[in-house]
């Protein structure tokens, strides 16, 4: 199985109580099977996977995997800070039955996080995790970058099969293009704003937030770059900005479970600390959705 194409990386809903809805995260799920995403990740950066326990992490996989047919790639996030963590987390993820893991960079020791420490991390992760491997590199979050170097290195590596970039660096995307080695590693890109220029540089898919707001227009962006349609792209591009901002670093996790709620997904509020968007930004959110056609326009004050 190769993982390119388009990806949405699922919200995880959360119920009144605070805890976890496994309901409807399935649901949610299969709602989005019936769009031409390539395949779906659970516990990413926008599932609020810091946010949970041991027990809710492997409930939420087992929850989506029931709905996801075998033939349709499931991603899950297994990093933990350390290496032997991390390992049983992918060894869970892969007993549960995801297609491959991807194991966000660890963090804490952000001075110690050198290229060898990443590559010793990543290939003793590899070795042991029962499933393929991606690696993941989110450094608005965690404050460290994964370079390239080690990227070309752990390329190599048969069960490393490839990175996500989450961040808008076209150089470090480049990098990972031309450093990485074989026809089976794919790189894709998280930043929806960038999505274009991404595609257009060779990457091989992408993982978007974006992407379960509007699949079809996210999965018609690569099409038409990959068909060399640059102008009817990049005016998909401009058009899908606004609500890409706003759902990304302006307004992030509270900004995307408010805008997948008003087109009638099950979200839930973020788990705290995270709070839920506030007045302002909802009204913005409705009106960017209302100006894609997701929404319909409110009557005019009479």
């Amino acid at each position: 199985m190769r993982f390119s194409g388009v990806f949405h990386p699922l919200v995880t809903p959360f119920a009144a109580s605070g805890e976890v809805d496994a309901g409807a995260i399935a649901r949610n799920a299969t709602r989005l099977l019936s769009t031409p995403l390539a395949g779906l990740v659970v516990l990413g950066s926008n599932g609020e996977s810091p946010q949970l326990d041991e027990d809710e992490s492997d409930r939420v996989i087992a929850a989506v995997r029931d709905v996801v047919p075998a033939d349709r790639p499931l991603l899950a996030g297994a990093a933990r800070e350390s290496t032997r963590a991390t390992i049983a987390a992918c060894r869970r993820a892969a007993a549960l039955g995801v297609s491959a893991v991807m194991v966000r960079t660890p963090s804490f020791y952000k001075n110690m996080m050198t290229t060898d420490a990443f590559v010793r991390h990543y290939t003793e992760v590899a070795d042991a995790s029962p499933v393929p491997v991606l690696l993941y590199n989110v450094t608005v979050y965690t404050g460290v970058t994964l370079q390239a170097e080690a990227v070309g290195l752990l390329s190599r590596h048969p069960n490393i099969v490839g990175v996500k970039e989450s961040g808008n660096d076209m150089q470090l995307l480049a990098d990972y293009l031309s450093a990485s080695a074989g026809e089976d590693f794919v790189v894709l890109c998280g930043s929806a704003t960038s999505l274009f220029s991404a595609l257009a540089l060779g990457v091989h898919g992408a993982v978007l937030a974006l992407s379960g707001i509007v699949p079809d227009k996210c999965v018609e962006l690569r099409r038409l770059v990959s068909e060399g349609r640059y102008p009817e792209a990049r005016a998909l591009q401009t058009s899908l900005l606004p609500l890409a901002r706003a759902i990304g670093v302006q307004h992030g996790v509270p900004a995307l479970k408010a805008a997948l709620a008003m087109i009638g997904f099950e979200t839930g509020d973020p788990r705290p600390p995270l709070r839920p968007a506030p007045p302002a930004v909802l009204n913005t959110l409705r009106s960017q959705l209302t100006a894609l056609g997701l929404l319909a326009e409110e009557p005019a004050p009479l």
